[in-house]
């Protein structure tokens, strides 16, 4: 029996240990727990409390708002439509408190949904008396005008997101031209779905990119791009301002056999450009072959030139 009362004394001793553990454990745990509740309830409070105030008060009203775009400036080629329209996105936080939670979101979701903007940088509350909203983004720039031989005509960024834009490349003029076979009928904001304005887009960044590095006289504008499928991929030729012909050849991560890379085309760009003086007497510049040699265009002959037709007034006549 005096073992039996031992043993039981123990079991009983084991289980209360169990049981205070819990709550001691839970204990512990919210009085960790309780300072940062108390920190963040306050804090809480204390934003409903200057959001109330503050909204009862004219002078906390949003009375300024703006964007700017600090890449490009005055951007001239955004109608004045579009530029309206901007204008009226920032303005919808006129009169709106400056403390209310999510004025800052909300006008950066209206303004990513326009399809001149590329992104939007940020969105500053100015608090104040009065305050203002001001919108720093990263419009769109016009980079090409695409023509399908099917139909449709777009204006694109470099991305290949088609802008709000007249159709038709003669609305235009300063553009490249890129033309495909497929229709284009993309809407703005949309991204071109054909494959061969998408390579021209990119081939015809890489390559203006490679010419701005030129020196003064060296480089040249391209005007046209002319596209033709391929297996691989697209083949491409640059028509320029001076009349002479850039083939590329085949823009492909794989071109085709015995073709440069893409990276080797471009060296290959900028060492021949390095060497010519006056683009206006070439013709045609291969990029798709390493050793092709330039052509030159043919010289007129100088002089009047005699035409079969026209003899000399002093020679006789056969028939006497």
């Amino acid at each position: 029996m005096a073992g039996g009362e031992k043993k039981g004394g123990k079991s009983g001793t084991s289980v209360g240990t169990g049981w205070d553990g819990g709550p001691r454990r839970l204990l512990t745990i919210a009085a960790c727990l309780l300072p940062p509740a108390i920190a963040v309830a306050a804090y809480a409070w204390g934003v409903a409390r200057l959001w109330e105030y503050a909204g009862s008060r004219r002078e906390y009203a949003v009375a300024g708002t703006g964007w700017s775009d600090a890449r490009t400036g005055a951007a001239a080629w955004l109608p004045r439509r579009d530029a309206s329209a901007l204008d009226e996105i920032a303005a919808s936080a006129r009169g709106r408190c400056a403390f209310e939670p999510g004025l800052g979101e909300g006008i950066a979701r209206k303004f990513a949904a326009n399809p001149w903007v590329e992104s939007v940088e940020e969105v500053r509350c100015i608090f104040g008396r009065p305050s203002s909203v001001r919108a720093d983004i990263r419009l769109r720039v016009p980079f090409a005008a695409v023509a399908g031989a099917a139909g449709g005509g777009v204006v694109a960024d470099r991305a290949g997101t088609v802008l709000p834009l007249p159709e038709g490349e003669a609305r235009h003029p300063g553009l490249p031209v890129i033309r495909v076979r497929a229709r284009i009928g993309e809407k703005p904001g949309e991204k071109l779905k054909d494959r061969a304005a998408l390579d021209a887009i990119n081939a015809l960044g890489l390559l203006s990119d490679r010419l701005a590095m030129l020196p003064a006289g060296k480089s040249v504008r391209v005007t046209e791009v002319r596209t033709e499928p391929s297996e691989a991929g697209t083949r491409l030729s640059f028509l320029t301002a001076s009349g002479a012909a850039i083939e590329w050849g085949e823009f492909a991560a794989e071109p085709a056999w015995g073709e440069p890379t893409t990276r080797r085309k471009l060296d290959l760009l900028e060492k021949r450009a390095r060497e010519i003086t006056d683009w206006s007497r070439i013709e045609r510049l291969r990029l798709d072959h390493e050793t092709a040699p330039m052509k030159l265009k043919e010289l007129a002959p100088a002089g009047p030139s005699i035409t079969r037709s026209s003899a000399p007034a002093t020679q006789p006549d056969a028939r006497r």
